[in-house]
């Protein structure tokens, strides 16, 4: 499953150590739902959406979901970069 801009779960997993719970509750959130309403699709409570969510926060640096979604739009400008670096060496 990919999260954001081709951010695939394995890889926020291994670099960021984030959880499954983490990721879903970040996926939702990103995407542009309440926390009220994350916790009533993952069924659980406001109190755990809160915990994940600081908890992703932390493990990314970053301080709220807008800076979420610029960090991956980050990653992905340098993978990009990469890309189009290699392809006109070639």
């Amino acid at each position: 499953m990919k999260l954001l801009l081709n951010i695939k779960e394995d890889e926020l997993k291994k670099q960021y150590r984030l959880t499954d719970a983490e990721i879903k509750t970040l996926e939702h959130t990103i995407s542009g739902l309440t926390r009220k309403q994350v916790a009533d699709i993952l069924n659980v409570s406001l109190h755990t959406v809160k915990t994940h969510l600081e908890s992703v926060y932390r493990k990314l640096k970053v301080h709220n979901k807008i800076e979420v979604v610029l960090k991956f739009i980050d990653i992905n400008l340098c993978l990009l970069l990469i890309i189009i670096n290699t392809l006109i060496e070639i």
